[in-house]
């Protein structure tokens, strides 16, 4: 069908490349998979998560040749993959954004998307418990699994490329956001910012409608792939509830604990 639809779908001009960032459980695996059904786009998703998470290091990656050959026996017009901020970082890439930006620009690319979520808590604790149950997504053809209460270690917060406190964690993001926000103005790199709690999570066709009318390719409806692991009150998600109430009592962040 996807196919099908690529022959017989108008043509939308000069094809777009695009890259969305983010950090991990604010969507992006549903957005990228309704993206990625596209009848005109590839869209690769994390390309670079590999090179972030190698055991071998005695080797020198070549990030931007990898993406070259992608593109280049891509089938499709237009062309999205995702980097996390993280994947740039001296574990990963080893590059600043400014520079990874002048990359892609040669690469063709134009469009940027911002993938950003508000509750940055229940992001902190949907990485938690990923990483304790290796359970991350759910098919919104299956029966959704009981999930138990996790843990959030206040100390050792695993969201953004290292472990944090709590608080470093959340004012890591939202200056790695800020920082690239004001960077891409600057740049003047035509950006779309989508937010997980308006845009996807009640109605995720409306986020995948924001992206498809910025990327400038035709709109063709979605399966929606997957559904919410999680839609319970954080007191009842996690062990020590009252801990994590007490770390952001008082603190712009206190909010997060009760929706």
């Amino acid at each position: 069908m996807r196919d099908f639809l690529s022959k017989i779908l108008p043509k939308q001009g000069a094809a777009t490349r695009a890259c969305c960032f983010h950090f991990g459980r604010c969507g992006s695996t549903l957005l990228g998979n309704m993206l990625a059904a596209h009848p005109q786009m590839e869209w690769k998703g994390e390309v670079f998560h590999a090179f972030h998470e190698r055991a071998d290091r005695s080797t020198a990656v070549k990030p931007f040749q990898t993406l070259e050959q992608l593109i280049a026996h891509s089938k499709h017009p237009h062309f999205g993959f995702e980097t996390k901020f993280q994947h740039l970082d001296s574990n990963g890439l080893n590059l600043s954004l400014e520079s990874y930006l002048s990359e892609l620009k040669k690469l063709g690319f134009g469009k940027l998307i911002i993938l950003r979520r508000q509750n940055l808590l229940r992001q902190a604790i949907s990485v938690a418990r990923g990483q304790a149950t290796q359970k991350w997504h759910v098919s919104s053809k299956k029966q959704k699994p009981e999930m138990g209460l996790v843990e959030l270690d206040i100390a050792n917060v695993s969201l953004g490329g290292k472990n944090r406190h709590l608080l470093d964690c959340f004012k890591f993001l939202e200056q790695t956001y800020l920082d690239a926000s004001r960077l891409f103005a600057r740049l003047e790199w035509d950006c779309l910012q989508i937010c997980y709690e308006k845009d996807l999570q009640q109605n995720p066709f409306d986020g995948y409608q924001l992206a498809v009318d910025y990327l400038g390719v035709p709109l063709v409806r979605p399966e929606i792939s997957l559904q919410k692991l999680e839609s319970r009150p954080i007191k009842k998600i996690v062990s020590n509830y009252s801990q994590l109430r007490d770390c952001l009592s008082g603190t712009e962040y206190e909010w997060m604990c009760e929706q």
